[in-house]
């Protein structure tokens, strides 16, 4: 990874990555249902973690 590159995606990022609407997107997040962080009243989502969520190596 370079200098530049993103570290983490934003809740618009997610969802449209799995085809769902943002709402749905935040709802997930905010039951765990993959990795993310809050902070304050932004939620982000590492992408190290979503990736490997995603592929199955985590739940």
């Amino acid at each position: 990874m370079n200098a530049t590159e993103r570290r983490t995606y934003s809740i618009d990022e997610v969802a449209n990555q799995l085809g769902i609407g943002r709402g749905l997107a935040y709802q997930l997040a905010n039951e765990g249902v993959f990795p993310s962080i809050r902070l304050g009243r932004r939620i982000i989502v590492p992408r190290d973690l979503f990736e490997q969520w995603l592929a199955g190596e985590r739940e």
